[in-house]
């Protein structure tokens, strides 16, 4: 859980090694670098309305959604506007990340395309 507020899990966060103290063994008490969610039927409107504007809200820096219905994965950026999106391919294509330099996600090869 992200605050006691509000009772949203990430599928996957990532917390960067200069930021490792926010990590205790109770929980992780802070914002993380880099969240990641599965987009399923049962979840589309909390990942895409809900807890997009709650990260956003929180200052996580990158929110990835990965769509296996529509084998797509969509990267947005947190800009002083909120979120914008920085890369976006769907079956085929590359996907990066800026908070993770280095990191490029092929999405046919997560989808098995």
């Amino acid at each position: 859980m992200l605050d006691t507020f509000n009772g949203v899990q990430p599928d996957l966060m990532i917390v960067l090694e200069s930021r490792r103290d926010i990590i205790t063994e109770e929980g992780i008490y802070g914002t993380p670098d880099l969240v990641l969610e599965i987009v399923s039927p049962s979840s589309i409107k909390t990942d895409r309305k809900t807890k997009f504007r709650l990260y956003e809200e929180m200052g996580i820096s990158e929110y990835w959604l990965v769509d296996t219905k529509n084998q797509s994965i969509e990267v947005y950026r947190l800009r002083e506007t909120g979120y914008t999106m920085h890369a976006f391919a769907a079956e085929t294509g590359f996907v990066d990340s800026l908070v993770l330099p280095g990191l490029t996600v092929d999405v046919g090869a997560v989808f098995g395309v």
